[in-house]
Order: C-alpha cells, then sequence, then structure tokens
C-alpha cells in the first residue's frame, strides 16, 4: 500500500499536469488561456489564477517588495501589470507571461511611497496614481514597461481615480472634502491640468470609488458614509461634471466599490457593511438609476472591497477581505441580477483584481 506522501505526491503532479493541459488546450483551439490576478493586502502577495469559464484555478503567488498591495492596473496590451500599495514602495511593475500568466518583477519602475489606488490610460501611454494627496501621472515605456513621470497635480486626500474612456480626462475622489477632483490629460506628454469647475461637490459623505460607463457618459461615485451612489454627466469636450436628476441615489451600508458592466447597462456596488452587492439598471438618456429585481444580493461571510467584471464569461468577482475569498456570480445579461456560484481562496485579504482579455474592473 502506498504511503499517503506518496499519494499527495502523485496526486500534485497530476494537477500540474491537468493545468498545463488545460492552458495547451485552450492555445491550440485559438483561445490564449486568460488569467485573473488578485492583490492580496495584508499578505504583501498577487495571487494568479488561470480563468476557466468564469471558474478560477489557482497557479502562484508573487510576493510584492512593498507588501500591502491595494490596487492593480493592467496595460491593453496586457504585457504590463502595475501595483499600487501602502507599504515603500507603494508602486510596482511586472512583466507578464501570456502564456503562463507568471509576473516578473520590473526593476525599472520609480520608488514611490505609499499608494491608494492606480489605473492605466485606455491607449496604453500613461499610469495615473493617487497618494492621499496628490495625483501623479508616468509615461509607459511600450516595450519594456519603465515607467516615467509626467505630470503632478495637487489634492487634499484623494482615494479613488478614474480615468475617461477617451483618455482626456482624470477624475479623482477626495474622501474627506467630498468632493472629486477633475483633471484634463495630455495626449502627448501626459500633463495633468485641472478642468474649470474643479473640484466638483459630491453632495454626500465620504466618497471613496469611482467608476466611469464606456461610453465615458456618466461618472459613478460611491458615498461611504452616505450610503448612497452620486452620478455626474460628463462633458464631453471640457470634462466638467454636472450631477444629474435624482443623485445620489441610496445603497447600502458603507459601499466602498463601484463596477460597470462592459455593455453599459448595469452598475454594481458592493456594500462592505451589508455584505452585499447593490444592482443598478442604468438609464442610457439620464444617468438615472433602478435598482434590480432582488437587489441586493449577499456575498457571503464578508463585505466585497473590491468588485471586477469578467465580461467574455458574464461573471462579476467580489474580493472578501475578511474571509481571504473571492465570490463568483453569474451575471443575467438580460436584467443585471447576480446568482452566487462558488467561491475560492485568494490566498490573502483579497482587495482587488485585474483580468487579463477584455474585461472591466475598479477597486473601492
Amino acid at each position: 500500500m502506498r504511503s499517503i506522501t506518496l499519494r499527495l505526491i502523485t496526486f500534485c503532479a497530476a494537477t500540474v499536469v491537468l493545468a498545463t493541459a488545460l492552458l495547451s488546450l485552450a492555445a491550440e483551439s485559438g483561445n490564449p488561456p486568460r488569467f485573473a490576478y488578485v492583490a492580496n493586502n495584508q499578505a504583501g502577495t498577487i495571487s494568479v489564477f488561470h480563468i476557466d469559464r468564469g471558474l478560477l484555478r489557482a497557479r502562484s503567488d508573487v510576493f510584492t517588495a512593498g507588501s500591502s498591495p491595494l490596487s492593480l492596473a493592467l496595460t491593453p496590451s496586457q504585457k504590463f501589470l502595475y501595483a499600487a500599495g501602502n507599504g515603500i514602495p507603494g508602486l510596482e511593475g511586472f512583466a507578464v507571461n501570456g502564456s503562463s500568466g507568471q509576473l516578473t518583477s520590473l526593476a525599472s519602475v520609480p520608488f514611490t511611497g505609499p499608494l491608494f489606488q492606480l489605473a492605466v490610460e485606455p491607449s496604453g501611454k500613461f499610469l495615473v496614481t493617487v497618494s492621499g494627496s496628490s495625483i501623479q501621472s508616468y509615461t509607459i515605456d511600450g516595450t519594456s514597461g519603465a515607467l516615467a513621470s509626467a505630470g503632478f497635480a495637487a489634492a487634499s486626500s484623494p482615494t479613488a481615480v478614474a480615468i475617461h474612456p477617451s483618455g482626456k480626462f482624470v477624475y479623482a475622489v477626495d474622501v474627506n472634502n467630498d468632493e472629486i477632483t477633475a483633471l484634463s490629460l495630455d495626449a502627448s506628454t501626459g500633463a495633468l491640468t485641472p478642468i474649470s469647475g474643479s473640484p466638483f461637490p459630491t453632495n454626500s459623505q465620504n466618497p471613496n470609488a469611482a467608476a466611469i460607463d464606456p461610453a465615458g457618459h456618466y461618472l459613478f461615485v460611491t458615498n461611504g458614509n452616505g450610503a448612497s451612489v452620486s452620478v455626474f454627466a460628463i462633458d464631453s469636450n471640457t470634462g466638467a461634471l454636472t450631477q444629474v436628476a435624482g443623485s445620489p441615489f441610496p445603497a447600502g451600508n458603507i459601499p466602498e466599490s463601484v463596477v460597470v458592466s462592459s455593455n453599459g447597462k448595469f452598475l454594481y456596488v458592493g456594500n462592505s457593511f451589508d455584505k452585499t452587492i447593490s444592482a443598478f439598471a442604468i438609464d442610457s438618456a439620464t444617468g438615472s438609476l433602478a435598482e434590480v429585481s432582488g437587489s441586493p444580493f449577499a456575498t457571503g461571510a464578508s463585505g466585497p472591497l473590491g468588485l471586477a467584471i469578467d465580461a467574455p464569461d458574464l461573471t462579476l468577482y467580489s474580493m472578501d477581505h475578511d474571509t481571504d475569498q473571492v465570490a463568483i456570480f453569474k451575471i443575467n445579461p438580460l436584467t443585471g441580477a447576480l446568482r452566487l456560484g462558488s467561491t475560492v481562496s485568494s490566498g490573502g485579504p483579497a482587495i482587488s483584481m485585474a483580468i487579463t482579455g477584455k474585461t472591466t474592473a475598479r477597486m473601492h
């Protein structure tokens, strides 16, 4: 009779072979393998998962030099992944192996102090970060992933950032002053310039997350102590914000994350205190929000601190920080309703996710 140790070794080897076979099969069918990266804040790691029809298959963990990662962003080329965190250094970069999902640290990333969030401009030319006292932009070398400082703007306490789909405008939410700093992003240099009228008031308490619909018509901002979502119409020429009628709209207690579906029809808000996700239908003409039938949807044992949508698989992932898990929901494409399918261990306090391939994702 074989020993337990030998059985375990055999099982692990078989698992590796199966995972490799799945990746090879995907490549042979003309569909490159797709991966999800999860930032585990207090564990100081980024977990790598293979996406298998919406499910997550664990691949490996990568330790971050600064530890405490909070936010992740991939370049459109899928060649580079950047991480922002509240350790030192606060900014890190990784080269992405498109076949295996493996991450390799980049040495050519500027040293920074703690950061809250980052985002990559849609063309992949610029990276924008918020530090809690400023907004900064960097140029991205498309070949090496190296970063070079490009622009700077002071702000009171920016903790989240969203970039307009056109790449022309940057919005940073100020959690303490209940306002939004709006900036134009120079398409050639990456310089940041305040938009006339900025900062814009949210008319609610402690804005802490931001997302923009794919068409670039509306900015959605969660208000942590306001239990609501503020909605702003975006002027496509100037980037100025106008709050829409009825805003702010009620959500659950302590909403801390927000994401828009890839078709722009639905908005999802993670209510960390209630341990639920509020789902809304978006009126494309007015920006008004109407709660989806069945909303809010329970997330399980812990409150969602990060949300990400995998568009190809109609899947929403909820990062549950306190339980070290990712909850996986299927999205009804007609109604926007959510159905909880399963959970997977993230390997640490999960807080945000970035996904290769076509996707929409926002943290905070």
